[in-house]
Formats: C-alpha cells, sequence, structure tokens
C-alpha cells in the first residue's frame, strides 16, 4: 500500500547540525527554524478554524448532496442527538450507493449510505498520525474528538498544506546554513 514518504529533516540529519571540527573552532552555525516542530492538529485547527458542517443522520440524501455542492466541501459529519460522532458520509460514499441503487438513494435516508465506527483524532495527534491514518484507511476526512465531542475536522488538503509549509521551511533552512 502505498503511503506518504517519510522526509528525513534537520534534526534527523545530527551530523550536519552539530558539525563540529573541533570543539573550540569551526563549529558549525546555529540554523534557526528547524527545532522540533509542534505541528499537530491543534495547530493546524488554529491556523483553519474549527467550524464544521454537521447533519442529522436522518437527513435524506438529497439534502447532503445539496449541502455538498453548495458549501463546495467533500464530507460531512453526523451527530446523534447527544452532538456525538454517528458517522460520516463523503461524496464518495454516495456515489457507491448511488451506483449500486441508481436515483431512488436521493429520498433514503443518509444513515443509509453513511461511514459507522468512524476514525477520528484528537487534537494532540501529530501529522504522521494523521497520515498514518489517513493512509492506511483510505480516506479523505479526519473527524477530530475531544472528550467524545467534535471539535474540528481535518482534510487530505489540510495535511498536504502542512507538510509543504515544513519542507519550505526545512528548504529554507538548509539554504541558511549552506550560505554561512
Amino acid at each position: 500500500m502505498w503511503q506518504f514518504p517519510r522526509l528525513r529533516t534537520m534534526r534527523s540529519i545530527p551530523e550536519i547540525r552539530y558539525l563540529r571540527l573541533s570543539p573550540q573552532s569551526l563549529a558549525a552555525p546555529q540554523v534557526t527554524g528547524t527545532e522540533d516542530s509542534d505541528m499537530n492538529v491543534s495547530t493546524i485547527l488554529k491556523e483553519k478554524g474549527n467550524a464544521v458542517v454537521t447533519a442529522a443522520p436522518s437527513s435524506s440524501v438529497l439534502d447532503i448532496v445539496k449541502t455538498l455542492a453548495d458549501k463546495r466541501i467533500g464530507a460531512i459529519v453526523l451527530l446523534n442527538g447527544e452532538g456525538r460522532v454517528a458517522g460520516i458520509v463523503s461524496e464518495r460514499d454516495i456515489i457507491r450507493h448511488l451506483a449500486r441503487s441508481g436515483p431512488a438513494i436521493l429520498s433514503a435516508s443518509v444513515a443509509d449510505v453513511m461511514t459507522r465506527g468512524v476514525i477520528t483524532c484528537t487534537p494532540a495527534d501529530t501529522i504522521d498520525v494523521l497520515m498514518q491514518k489517513m493512509t492506511t484507511g483510505r480516506f479523505r476526512h479526519l473527524p477530530v474528538v475531544e472528550h467524545d465531542r467534535l471539535v474540528g475536522l481535518i482534510s487530505i488538503g489540510d495535511v498536504v498544506k502542512n507538510r509543504v509549509a515544513e519542507v519550505e521551511l526545512e528548504a529554507n533552512a538548509m539554504k541558511q546554513y549552506l550560505s554561512t
């Protein structure tokens, strides 16, 4: 199964960061911006916000389709009467059921097509944990749950945006290091 490539970071190359020819002289310059990253779900949610489009499992599939199109989103988290995650439905779920059952599925309850037993993450989870969960489960959206309550939603786009920012930071740090 394909997985996101594991990128080597400055902090994983100690021979560059701590290179010294002698204890007193020629110490490698300290490169800033390569400290251990605190990038986790909480950090992403602070940047993007924690608004999540939700619906009840009793909603019709047609209502869900309209909401997905109107909001230009790929998934909706379904909450039970107590406000806990009951399921998630994505465009892919709807397309699969539409192919099997035809247009009649549009009048059915979204509970008939939603994914139950939703894999979630917590605000403390790292980006590596998210990538592993998404890759293993082959899905693009992870509800963020804390104390059994939905507090956000992370998409594969959020993860990719974060990884690109980390790689750019590391590339700039390497350029800074090489120019000194």
